[in-house]
């Protein structure tokens, strides 16, 4: 927001005094909005269990099991660090067209950078205008970093840059698998936050449940799954 308001700044100042001369010119000005970020990432393990695993009944007898399932959360891995952003380039002090050559956004551990602007270069930014150009760059760790951004040109009206910190500490991640749904093929679902266990019961009845009773639960965000198995024998 502040740099929102500098640049309001430089652009009524332009208009108030850089016209004075009738063929000043001055120099660009260039202004960066870096945005870090970073994910943070949580791994599960899911077991199941049923008591007892097999019965032997019967007939027109019944036996309930217990099905227990426990997922477990891991501590989260911080990755993806990146810094991306957008850097504001104005021909507000002058009233001279510039001849931009082009604009490049370094960062000072040296890890390479990839810009992309609106125009082409060579080009050609008349008094009052601006363009934008967008930098990406995937980082290895969350180390504090100064992106500097600069213009380059041709002629009467100097090139300029702009530094900035990439400071990870007050950046909110983004959150992968932070939750866990929990899907059971006997029909039942959860939601698990953390690591946790949910019990749950099913009755078994002979001669109609004869047989082995495979049941699953999966977590729908990894796909990992634990499979647990029934038997029952009637008599």
């Amino acid at each position: 927001m502040t740099k929102f308001f500098i640049i309001l700044g430089v652009i009524f100042a332009g208009i108030f005094f850089g016209n004075s001369a009738e063929s000043a010119a001055g120099g660009l000005t260039v202004i960066n909005f870096p945005t870090p970020s970073y994910q943070k990432e949580y791994f599960w393990e899911i077991e199941k269990f049923a008591s007892p695993d097999s019965w032997e009944l019967f007939g027109g007898d019944s036996g309930t099991s217990i099905y227990m399932i426990r997922a477990t959360r891991s501590a989260a891995v911080n990755s993806n660090y990146a810094a991306t952003g957008i850097i504001h380039v104005g021909n507000y002090d002058s009233n001279v067209s510039a001849t931009i050559t082009g604009v490049t956004a370094e960062l000072s551990d040296g890890t390479p950078t990839i810009v992309g602007c609106s125009v082409g270069f060579p080009f050609i930014l008349n008094p009052g205008n601006n363009i934008l150009c967008a930098f990406s760059a995937p980082l290895a760790d969350g180390m504090t970093r100064v992106i500097t951004s600069t213009v380059t040109t041709s002629g009467e009206v100097t090139g300029a840059s702009d530094s900035d910190t990439i400071d990870f500490s007050l950046v909110n991640p983004s959150i992968v698998n932070g939750n866990a749904t929990i899907r059971d093929t006997n029909g039942k679902s959860w939601i698990f936050s953390g690591g946790s266990a949910v019990t749950y019961e099913k009755t078994f009845r002979c001669n109609s449940d004869e047989g082995s009773h495979e049941n699953t639960a999966t977590i729908l965000q990894t796909g990992q799954s634990s499979t647990e198995t029934v038997n029952v024998k009637c008599h």
